[in-house]
C-alpha cells in the first residue's frame, strides 16, 4: 500500500509537495481505512482542481517512478531519461533534477525510495526500509560517488556498479542479477502499481481486449461472474456479457487485403464481446437479444474497462491510479464504483484508488473523509500547490462539500474573467 509521495520540480510542480495516504484522527467512515503496522492508511483519495492546475501531473509522477524502476535498465549510453520533465517556467528549475520520494508498504514493512535525476543522469537513488521501528539503509547512490550498502544488502555489488550506466537505476540493474533483497521492491512496482494517467482510445482498446479474453477464459469463471454482477447491477439494461474468440475461418476477410494487414486486423479484433438484453412484448419478457459491444453507449464501454481494472485491483491488492475516472459515466455509477473500495467484504486485499476528477457530485461526505479529499491550484507563476481538506480549519464533516467548493471556499476553482471573453 502507498503511504506518501513527495514531488519536486516535475512538470507544473516547482516546489516540493506531499500527497499523504496516512489518515488523520477524524472519526468518520472508519471502513475507508486500513490499519497496517500501527498506521491507519486511506483506501482512496480524490484530487480536485481547475483545468491545467496540475492534477494529472501528480498522477503522472507515479508513472514516471514506475517507468524508471521497471525500464531504466534498458537505457543505452547517453540515452535521455524520458520522464525528465522539470518545471519550465523558471530558468533555474529547468536545470535542476526532478525529485521524488515514495513511501510504500510491502506486507507490513515500510520502504522509502528516493529518486533524483536529470536528463541523462541519476543524481541520487536511495532505498531505506524499516524492518523494525528505526530506518535501515539498503543502499545509497549519490552522483558519481561509490554506492554505499547497508547490512541488509546481500548480493553482488562491484560488478553491478561497474556495469551501471549514469541513466540507469541501480534497483533496475540489480534485479537482473537476482539480488534478493530488491526483488520484492521491483515486484511492488510491477504487480502492485497500476497507473492509468490517461484513458486514450488506443489504450482503451488494448485494455478492452485484455478483459474480453478473461471473460472468454473458461478457467476464469470467478472473474466473469464478478464482472457480470457489477455490469448488470448498474442499470445498464444488460443481463449478461459474453465474450468469444472470432472464428476467422467462418468469417474470412476479403482476399485482396494484404497478409500483414489481415493479420493485424485478426489480432486487433480476435475477440467478440456481446451484451444480452431482454426483449419485451406487451410489457412481458418474451426472450432476449444480443448486441455487439460497439452498439453500447460510450458510458457502458468505459464501464467495461473500469470494471475490469477494478476487479484486478481487488484480486491483487493493487494501487489503482486513474485520471478521468468518471469518463462517460453517470455520477451515481461513479459513486457506486468508489464505494466498492471502501467495502471491506469486497476489497478484502486492501486495494487503493487514487483519482482526479471535476465531478462535484462525488465531493460528498457520504463517500469520503475530509483527509481523502485533495485540491490543487496554480499561482500566478504557474506553480502547482497541493493541499488537503483536512488542512483547512473550520471544515466539519457535516457541511455540503460540493457547495462549499463550488462557491470557492476551498479555492482550487478556475478564475474566469468573462469580460475578457467578450468581443
Amino acid at each position: 500500500m502507498l503511504s506518501r509521495i513527495a514531488i519536486e520540480n516535475f512538470r507544473s510542480i516547482k516546489n516540493r509537495i506531499e500527497f499523504s495516504f496516512e489518515a488523520t484522527s477524524f472519526k468518520e467512515h472508519y471502513n475507508n481505512l486500513v490499519e497496517l503496522n500501527g498506521k491507519k492508511l486511506l483506501k482512496s483519495s480524490v484530487i480536485y482542481g481547475a483545468n491545467a492546475s496540475g492534477k494529472s501531473n501528480i498522477l503522472m509522477a507515479f508513472s514516471a517512478i514506475d517507468f524508471l524502476v521497471r525500464g531504466s535498465a534498458k537505457h543505452t549510453p547517453n540515452e535521455g531519461i524520458g520522464p525528465y520533465e522539470p518545471y519550465l517556467l523558471d530558468k533555474t528549475s529547468k536545470k535542476k533534477p526532478v525529485k521524488f520520494e515514495l513511501d510504500f508498504y510491502i506486507e507490513d514493512v515500510l520502504y522509502t525510495l528516493f529518486l533524483e535525476y536529470r536528463d541523462k543522469e541519476i543524481t541520487r537513488e536511495e532505498l531505506v526500509f524499516r524492518p523494525k521501528k528505526q530506518p535501515s539503509l539498503i543502499y545509497s547512490r549519490v552522483g558519481n560517488s561509490p554506492i554505499k550498502f547497508g547490512d541488509h544488502y546481500k548480493g553482488d555489488r562491484k560488478s553491478i556498479e561497474k556495469k551501471l550506466l549514469p541513466n540507469q537505476l541501480f534497483l533496475s540493474k540489480a534485479v537482473l542479477d537476482n539480488v534478493q533483497v530488491l526483488i520484492p521492491v521491483f515486484n511492488f512496482f510491477k504487480e502492485k502499481l497500476a497507473s492509468y494517467p490517461f484513458f486514450e482510445d488506443f489504450h482503451e482498446s488494448r485494455t478492452q481486449h485484455l478483459y474480453a479474453e478473461r471473460l472468454a477464459d473458461t478457467d476464469d469463471i470467478e472473474f466473469s461472474e464478478k464482472f457480470n454482477r457489477i455490469i448488470c447491477a448498474l442499470d445498464t439494461g444488460i443481463t449478461k456479457v459474453k465474450s468469444e474468440v472470432v472464428d476467422w475461418e467462418k468469417s474470412p476477410l476479403p482476399d485482396d487485403i494484404p497478409g500483414l494487414v489481415a493479420e493485424r486486423i485478426k489480432d486487433d479484433f480476435k475477440m467478440k464481446v456481446r451484451t444480452v438484453h431482454k426483449v419485451f412484448e406487451n410489457d412481458e419478457v418474451v426472450g432476449e437479444t444480443m448486441f455487439d459491444k460497439s452498439e453500447e453507449s460510450k458510458g457502458t464501454q468505459s464501464l467495461f474497462i473500469l470494471t475490469g481494472i477494478i476487479l484486478d485491483a481487488f484480486e491483487d491488492g493493487t494501487i489503482l491510479i486513474v485520471d478521468e475516472f468518471e469518463k462517460n459515466l453517470h455520477p451515481h455509477v461513479t459513486k457506486s464504483l468508489i464505494k466498492l473500495f471502501h467495502d471491506p467484504g469486497i476489497n478484502d486485499k486492501n486495494a487503493q484508488l487514487i483519482f482526479a476528477t471535476h465531478d462535484l457530485s462525488q465531493l460528498d461526505s457520504d463517500i469520503f473523509r475530509r483527509d481523502q479529499i485533495w485540491f490543487v491550484e496554480k499561482n500566478e507563476k504557474g506553480e502547482t500547490d497541493l493541499f488537503s481538506m483536512a488542512d483547512i480549519s473550520g471544515v466539519r464533516s457535516n457541511i455540503p462539500y460540493d457547495k462549499w467548493y463550488d462557491s470557492g471556499k476551498f479555492g482550487a476553482t478556475p478564475i474566469i474573467n468573462e469580460l475578457e471573453m467578450t468581443f
